[in-house]
């Protein structure tokens, strides 16, 4: 498993949100070997479901106490 995390913190960044999982991106993910995306969107209108990103395993949040705490994160090769 080769995962990358991206993190707008408690900001809302929709414009990065929604350029991670554009058909380029993910294409550009899987082509590098990348199984899984973690987002962490804060207060962004953007809320990609987590079937939006074919190829890629996809889990999405708004915010938690730790982002540590997402299974996928603490074995996160990008951040």
């Amino acid at each position: 498993m080769k995962a990358v995390f991206v993190t707008v913190g408690t900001t809302s960044f929709d414009e990065l949100i929604g350029a991670v999982t554009s058909d380029e991106s993910v294409k550009a993910l899987i082509d590098r070997g990348y199984t899984d995306v973690v987002l962490q969107v804060g207060r962004g209108s953007v809320v990609p479901d987590p079937d939006s990103c074919p190829g890629l395993t996809l889990q999405v949040f708004r915010f938690k106490d730790s982002i540590w705490t997402t299974p996928l994160c603490s074995k996160c090769c990008s951040i």
